[in-house]
């Protein structure tokens, strides 16, 4: 009976220092995927400018491609 008692105990029991046990855990777990998530949103924004940046580029690439090609079709059409 004492044993139980000591289990089952509210304040100091062996369920209750299982479950601040527990609750210490899930609270360092949770700080943990808090923090990857803080680590993937900045690894994220920064594929994101890497993108746009690409994009960019590609976009400045092709209007001087069309460029170039209009000038050469200019001067194949004057030959």
């Amino acid at each position: 009976s004492q044993t139980l008692n000591n289990l089952a105990d509210t304040t100091s029991g062996f369920f209750v220092s299982q479950q601040d046990l527990l609750t210490s855990q899930n609270d360092d777990l949770q700080t943990s995927i808090d923090r990857m998530n803080s680590r993937l949103d900045d690894v994220e924004l920064g594929y994101v400018r890497q993108y746009s940046a690409m994009e960019a580029a590609l976009a400045t690439m092709q209007a001087q491609g069309n460029y170039f090609q209009q000038q050469m079709d200019s001067l194949n059409k004057s030959k």
